[in-house]
């Protein structure tokens, strides 16, 4: 047989495999295997679950979902690669930073700035829209004045929480 015919035959092989969705993964790394076992020892697995327990472990043969491998898998509520973000949307345990508002804290404790808000289309925290002049703030016993959440001032020309008038 010629080199030729013998890569066709395994073309032909390796793709009659694919077809079929076989899936054969070999590891020659030395560092990964077990008590310094060669490579031909190693365990090999189709990555198909045939429903049959498999000898080493007890489990069904079946491939495990995985964190961190950017695809969202059983179990989990996104996957983005573990990339050491968890303000991003997705945290590295697979899990929305945040699906309603009450998972957003707000950096700066001054709620006429805007309180944090969850953008649930991204799942990601935000900051929500800032109060007006005017508008109460804190336990609804102060007013938010030049983006601060301060005590009502007498005084000011405008009637704020707490005022039945103001003249200035």
């Amino acid at each position: 047989m010629t080199h030729k015919s013998e890569i066709r035959t395994l073309i032909a092989v390796v793709a009659s495999l694919a077809l079929a969705g076989c899936q054969l993964v070999v590891s020659f790394d030395r560092d990964r295997l077990d008590g310094g076992e060669s490579p031909m020892d190693a365990d090999v697995d189709s990555g198909r679950d045939t429903g049959v327990p498999d000898a080493s472990d007890g489990g069904d043969g079946g491939v495990m979902p995985e964190c961190g491998n950017s695809i969202v898998e059983d179990g989990e509520e996104c996957d983005d690669g573990m990339d050491g973000d968890d303000e991003d949307g997705c945290t590295d345990l697979c899990e929305f930073t945040c699906q309603v508002d009450s998972e957003c804290e707000d950096d700066d404790d001054n709620a006429c700035n805007g309180s944090g808000v969850c953008n649930t289309d991204m799942n990601r925290c935000g900051i929500g829209p800032a109060l007006m002049r005017g508008d109460s703030c804190g336990a609804g016993d102060l007013v938010c004045h030049m983006g601060m959440c301060i005590s009502p001032v007498c005084g000011n020309l405008e009637v704020e929480p707490g005022e039945g008038c103001d003249d200035g």
